[in-house]
């Protein structure tokens, strides 16, 4: 099992204790559980995670490591540690018959999460203007005037992983009123799926965030190729399917994420279905005629 460095988020050195290991009182006031609670997401006795000698054990030790990495992971596109470990307890994945993170730890196949780190499943959200309501899967629009990560001429389609989100990027922090929106929700399985609010994932292919954050629209303007256009042809170019990555939206927080598609479609690998059992939405541009 890999060891964790202190140093990798506050999340993790804040459950570790002065020793170096993980504090189970720490770690459940983090998650705001009990540690009984803790004890029965672990798989583990109440007594291991409440008596020294039993909590300082490496096999107790190796579970909470392998339950804080898998957390670790997920908690940039999660938004928090609670929804992480929400994620950790309820998400199923398909690739191990539906089985949850927390599951496959208890287990002993901590491991086979890393195997599907880069898979996304979960929710999003995307924002537009009505009249192109039609069309809730399309990225004609990116492929002809390009995005912060799509060159002219490559479709994306662009969501994020909070509605608020989807609201802000749509209207892209205008201080005037707010124009009439349609907002969309889809189910997503998807991989793989890079993280690249993760500084680590952006250094092993040779960027950094200041390729994320590039006044791409001044360069293109000028002829110039962003950087993170770049990034996004070499990623495309090593199979990556889509990247999570900041808002930069005027007025978004470190918990404004996107989750931006350059493969998807209604089956796996890249799974992207529009949720609109009730067929709310109009099938051909007629409805505005």
């Amino acid at each position: 099992m890999r060891q964790i460095a202190m140093s990798e988020t506050i999340f993790l050195s804040e459950a570790f204790d002065p020793s170096g290991l993980i504090a189970a009182e720490r770690l459940s006031s983090i998650l705001h559980i009990t540690r009984g609670e803790l004890a029965v997401t672990l798989g583990l006795s109440r007594d291991a995670v409440s008596k020294s000698a039993r909590l300082n054990r490496p096999a107790t030790q190796a579970r909470l490591r392998d339950m804080v990495e898998i957390l670790n992971r997920v908690r940039p596109w999660a938004g928090s540690a609670q929804q992480a470990f929400a994620w950790y307890r309820a998400q199923p994945l398909p690739s191990f018959g539906d089985q949850t993170a927390e599951a496959l730890a208890r287990e002993g196949r901590a491991d086979a999460v890393w195997r599907v780190r880069l898979r996304f499943t979960g929710r999003v959200f995307r924002a537009y203007n009505p009249r192109w309501s039609f069309t809730p899967l399309s990225g004609d629009g990116t492929a002809r005037h390009g995005g912060r990560f799509n060159p002219v001429g490559r479709a994306a389609l662009y969501t994020s992983l909070r509605m608020e989100t989807a609201w802000l990027e749509a209207q892209q922090g205008f201080p005037f009123k707010p124009q009439p929106l349609t907002i969309c929700a889809y189910d997503v399985d998807s991989e793989p799926v890079l993280d690249l609010t993760d500084p680590s994932n952006l250094n092993d292919h040779g960027f950094s965030s200041a390729a994320l954050a590039c006044p791409w629209e001044d360069l293109a303007g000028q002829g110039k190729t962003p950087p993170s256009w770049e990034l996004a042809r070499t990623l495309i170019t090593s199979g990556v399917a889509g990247i999570v990555v900041p808002s930069f939206t005027p007025g978004a927080t470190e918990n404004d994420r996107n989750l931006v598609f350059w493969n998807w479609s209604d089956s796996l690998p890249s799974r992207v279905i529009i949720i609109d059992g009730e067929r709310h939405l109009p099938a051909t541009p007629a409805s505005w005629l």
